[in-house]
């Protein structure tokens, strides 16, 4: 961004929404085309371990339906996201079909119904890990602070804890799920695919 903001490149890509703000008010030029870069939160053990709460399919919808994606996305991004349908594919790949993929919903009266369903009407205790990163990623942080914040609202008694790059990546690779993240949460960068993507970037232009 320093480089940039000296004329020493023409341009960069891959800036977090809070430099966007800065370069922008600096004059400079904003160039946008969309991107199938999808930011979503893992809810670990599920698969192996079935003592875990997340391991109940109500106690995932639940946690899902305790957030509100079109906020994050009008406030975090200023409006420059918008909520996926789905964490495998976006309206800008070729494999997108609207008829298959759904946006999901907000909807915390019934997210707390389903917790009681699934025997958790108290809630529960869980960690959402988010990594340090930069450029888009950066928004992970926030990201994780605000989802703890809907989760607290249905009752679970969600946390966040801040943990290097360096650190995490062996948790995510790991199998079977690495002892730090059972039954934890983490934040999840789905970097744009076939899929997901048709190259799209944004960029800031002098």
């Amino acid at each position: 961004m320093a480089m940039l903001q000296r004329g020493d490149v023409a341009m960069i890509s891959g800036v977090s929404m809070d430099s966007v703000k800065t370069l922008q008010a600096a004059g400079l030029k904003l160039v946008e085309s969309p991107d199938g870069q999808i930011n979503s939160v893992v809810l670990w053990g599920t698969w192996d371990h079935p003592e875990v709460p997340a391991a109940n399919p109500k106690v995932r919808q639940a946690l899902g339906l305790a957030i509100n994606r079109q906020e994050m996305a009008d406030t975090l991004y200023s409006g420059k996201a918008r909520v996926p349908e789905s964490f495998f594919a976006s309206p800008v790949s070729p494999y997108w079909d609207p008829q298959i993929f759904k946006a999901h919903t907000y909807d915390p009266v019934k997210a707390k119904a389903l917790l009681a369903e699934a025997g958790y009407a108290n809630g529960f205790n869980i960690t959402i890990f988010a990594y340090t990163a930069s450029g888009i990623a950066s928004m992970h942080v926030d990201m994780a602070t605000v989802i703890v914040d809907y989760w607290k609202k249905i009752g679970v008694n969600a946390s966040m804890q801040i943990v290097d790059t360096a650190a995490i990546s062996p948790w995510h690779r790991a199998y079977p799920t690495d002892p730090h993240l059972v039954g934890q949460a983490s934040m999840f960068r789905n970097l744009p695919s076939p899929l997901t993507s048709a190259l799209g970037e944004t960029f800031l232009l002098p």
